[in-house]
């Protein structure tokens, strides 16, 4: 992807790579949630997924949403996406 990228793009253009950060997605399970945390997950639900009404449970399924529908292979966090950009 990224030799299309190179080969297709302006001299001197960019590219934006965007990846899901693990801590973040994994932090939507904690109980002690923040008003960001609570605001996200309901606006999430409220835009993507307007179907789920219980918003006490709606946390596991933003993060299928996010995974399985969007077509994520692995979720990174930053040491592991630093590990992996290395090679």
């Amino acid at each position: 992807m990224l030799h299309e990228c190179y080969r297709a793009i302006k001299p001197g253009g960019r590219i934006r790579i965007s990846t899901p950060d693990s801590n973040k997605i994994t932090g939507l399970l904690t109980n002690n949630k923040t008003k960001d945390q609570i605001n996200y997950t309901n606006w999430f639900t409220d835009k993507f997924i307007p179907e789920i009404t219980d918003k006490t449970t709606s946390e596991t399924f933003v993060i299928n949403k996010m995974v399985r529908e969007w077509g994520h292979q692995f979720i990174y966090d930053k040491k592991h996406y630093s590990t992996q950009c290395k090679k």
